[in-house]
C-alpha cells in the first residue's frame, strides 16, 4: 500500500513538474515570437493537465491556445479554443471570473477581426457584466471594456443603417 502511494505521488509530481517545465518553455518561446515552438510546448502542457485531471488548468491552456491562434491571424481556430475554455470554465463548481472575462474579451476581439460585429458586441457586453461584478463600475478595467462595447455597438448600428 505504501509503495503504491509513493508511486502515485511520484507520478503526480513528475506530471506536475513536466507541466511547469513545458509551460516555462512555452512562455520563453512566446516572448521570442516563436509561435510554433510555443504551440508545441503549450500542447505538452495541455497533455500534462489532462493527465493530472485538472480541468481548471485545461480551461486556462485552451484560452492560451486561442491566444496563439489569434496572434497568427487564425481567428476561426482561436474562437474554437476560446469556446472550449469557456465551456470548461462553466463546468467548474466555482467559475473563474478572471478567465471568464478573458474568454469573453478574446471572443469579442476574434469575432471583430473576422467581421462578425454582432457576436463581437454580444461577447463584449458579457465581458462588461463580468468586469462590473468583479471590479466595480468605476474601475479602469470595467471602463475600458465598456468603451470597447460602445465602439462595437456604434459599428453595429452603422452596419444596420
Amino acid at each position: 500500500m505504501i509503495k503504491k502511494a509513493l508511486f502515485l505521488s511520484t507520478v503526480f509530481l513528475t506530471t506536475l513538474f513536466g507541466l511547469e517545465k513545458d509551460y516555462k518553455i512555452y512562455k520563453d518561446a512566446l516572448k521570442k515570437e516563436n509561435y510554433l515552438k510555443a504551440k508545441v510546448y503549450l500542447l505538452k502542457s495541455l497533455d500534462s493537465a489532462f493527465n493530472n485531471g485538472s480541468t481548471k488548468k485545461v480551461a486556462i491552456i485552451y484560452n492560451k491556445i486561442g491566444n496563439l491562434y489569434s496572434k497568427t491571424g487564425e481567428y476561426y481556430k482561436s474562437i474554437e479554443y476560446y469556446k472550449l475554455s469557456l465551456k470548461l470554465n462553466y463546468a467548474q463548481k466555482d467559475v473563474n471570473e478572471v478567465l471568464l472575462l478573458k474568454n469573453y474579451n478574446n471572443l469579442s476581439n476574434s469575432y471583430s477581426k473576422i467581421g462578425n460585429i454582432f457576436k463581437a458586441f454580444k461577447f463584449s457586453y458579457k465581458a462588461v457584466a463580468v468586469a462590473d461584478k468583479r471590479y466595480g463600475k468605476n474601475s479602469k478595467r470595467t471602463k475600458e471594456i465598456a468603451n470597447n462595447a460602445k465602439n462595437l455597438q456604434s459599428r453595429l448600428i452603422e452596419a444596420s443603417i
